[in-house]
């Protein structure tokens, strides 16, 4: 995984969705109190490519010097990418959420292209079944169950399906 010591993070969000709040709330807190990482942006974009392509442009004349992206989901760090290739902008590295197919074709020749933490929607639905299962049968079930995402990128795309969800 390409890092960098320290960034200026522009956003993508989408705060009426539950599910990308959290996501960029969790993103925010773990980078709190460390100087290095810096929010200098952020936009709604409500997770669409066609609004977060315009979103970034506006963003990157506002603020030259961010070097990262962070997207609510996949669709919007396709937006961010084919933002910054309009604007020919090389040093500025993208991440998504999802694991989609589009975004995991862009690995293998785009730099923006960082990575993208997929979920695994039929872990999502068979661990949903079960605890619904349980809830049917009388079980006590926990308020809030845990599932491992992946972080997918160019070095170890090969042990994921390219084309497919996980």
């Amino acid at each position: 995984m390409k890092r960098v010591p320290s960034a200026n993070i522009i956003l993508l969000k989408h705060t009426t969705a539950q599910s990308a709040k959290e996501r960029i709330d969790g993103f925010c807190a773990a980078i709190a109190g460390n100087n290095n990482y810096k929010i200098v942006n952020e936009s709604e974009c409500e997770g669409q490519l066609e609004k977060a392509m315009p979103a970034v442009q506006r963003m990157l004349e506002e603020t030259p010097q961010a070097n990262v992206i962070m997207a609510l989901n996949d669709p919007s760090a396709l937006g961010a990418i084919a933002a910054l290739e309009e604007k020919q902008r090389y040093d500025v590295l993208v991440y998504g959420v999802d694991g989609t197919p589009d975004m995991k074709s862009l690995f293998a020749y785009n730099q923006a292209a960082a990575g993208t933490v997929a979920q695994s929607p039929i872990s999502i639905g068979r661990i949903a079944g079960e605890k619904m299962y349980e809830i049917l049968a009388g079980k006590n079930v926990e308020k809030e169950v845990i599932i491992p995402v992946s972080f997918i990128n160019k070095d170890n795309l090969s042990e994921y399906d390219e084309k497919g969800w996980q």
